[in-house]
């Protein structure tokens, strides 16, 4: 498996539920650039200039999903911060 591979499947992903952080095309390109990041700093010797604004919305993402994944289990009562 190579990047194309990976990439490739990232391109047959729903991202119809992300809308509330973008359009689809907008996160679906954010993960396409999160795994080329990846992908790239892996095989890197040296470190690689980090994605700020692709870490800021991945992680905004991150913290819906979750928020909406506490409110959905009441029994959670955990604080996140921004």
């Amino acid at each position: 498996m190579n990047i194309s591979d990976i990439l490739e499947s990232v391109d047959a992903a729903d991202f119809s539920d992300l809308a509330s952080h973008g359009s689809g095309a907008q996160a679906q390109g954010d993960l396409q650039r999160l795994t080329r990041a990846w992908i790239s700093e892996r095989s890197a010797p040296e470190l690689l200039i980090y994605p700020t604004d692709l870490m800021d919305r991945t992680m905004a993402r991150l913290r819906t999903q979750a928020r909406l994944s506490f409110a959905a289990s009441p029994q959670y009562s955990i604080s996140l911060t921004d």
